[in-house]
């Protein structure tokens, strides 16, 4: 579901929706923190974030490393009832029902030889 009204949260540039990203050199639609979100509530169809998950990543984040449940709240808050929200990440993330999602689907995936198998978390927002 990549359309126009999709945010893509710690993306850089995307030629599909609305990109967020707190580095300004990777050509964002929108500068800012994903906990910040410039957005009114109920806002897109679906939210995708790819965000940085282990510790030596976190110097080129330049700051603490987003936590999952925070990752959620965000795109909870900016995405329409019935919308998807998908996070890559390297846990299975608990589905938090104050957020008023379920759970869709975990899907593993494989990014190259040798590397650690990241689950691509999907709710959709009750």
């Amino acid at each position: 579901m990549l359309s126009g009204n999709s945010l893509h949260l710690f993306s850089g540039s995307t030629k599909y929706g609305v990109s967020v990203d707190r580095n300004v050199n990777a050509n964002p639609t929108v500068v800012a923190d994903f906990n910040h979100l410039p957005f009114y509530p109920n806002t897109f169809d679906a939210v995708l974030a790819d965000p940085p998950y282990a510790d030596h990543w976190q110097k080129q984040w330049g700051g603490d490393l987003p936590q999952p449940k925070q990752i959620l709240r965000a795109a909870s808050r900016v995405v329409r009832r019935g919308g998807l929200i998908g996070i890559l990440h390297i846990i299975v993330i608990p589905c938090y029902k104050e957020f008023n999602i379920e759970r869709v689907a975990i899907h593993p995936i494989l990014c190259g030889p040798n590397n650690v198998l990241r689950a691509f978390n999907v709710y959709r927002k009750l």
